[in-house]
């Protein structure tokens, strides 16, 4: 026997009735619309959250200049009141550092620092980091040693017991009294 060869329609156009079926123009429309309204939505969420990600690096950036600075005024040994503005290079360039040192009024010798970082083309401030620092005031000396300069940091404060032993100790010479430890 022969098989019969039958013609297989993967998309008929007709159905039960003897009609026609298939997708009207109005359907095709309404499909093309919701597509559309739903890729939107996503589109808009990607450029907020594209945004929010250049934000954040705006942020760190700003974070880590500002500590930067910090550190720049205090491991200055002296410090003096004003306010100076800093611009940075490229890829910083568009951040613009402002340091500002005052003098506390609650105790001689201490400073409170701020470093303020903006962004230069909106002039927006990103961020401010505040600090204080203890500078000791400088007290001329009244001895008359010549083995001490008065233009001198390291020699400045010796007729201070807490300076010399601090500075005793850092050359190794100096051995404190109430130390258990044999001497040297």
């Amino acid at each position: 026997m022969m098989a019969s060869s039958s013609k297989i329609d993967f998309f008929p156009l007709t159905s039960y009735g003897g009609r026609k079926t298939g997708f009207s123009l109005i359907e095709v429309l309404m499909a093309v619309m919701i597509l559309g309204f739903a890729m939107a939505g996503i589109v808009k969420a990607l450029n907020l959250s594209l945004k929010g990600s250049k934000d954040s690096e705006r942020i760190t950036h700003a974070v880590m200049l500002a500590a930067g600075q910090m550190e720049l005024i205090r491991a200055d040994s002296f410090v003096f009141e004003g306010e100076t503005t800093t611009e940075f290079e490229v890829p910083f360039d568009k951040y613009e550092a402002t340091e500002s040192i005052t003098e506390s009024s609650s105790q001689e010798g201490l400073y409170e620092l701020t470093v303020t970082i903006n962004w230069v083309p909106t002039g927006e401030q990103i961020y401010q980091l505040k600090t204080m620092k203890y500078d000791m005031p400088f007290t001329p000396l009244t001895s008359t040693d010549d083995d001490t300069d008065p233009n001198d940091p390291r020699t400045r404060d010796r007729g201070d017991p807490r300076m010399r032993d601090r500075s005793d100790r850092r050359r190794g010479g100096y051995r404190d009294p109430r130390s258990r430890r044999g001497s040297y």
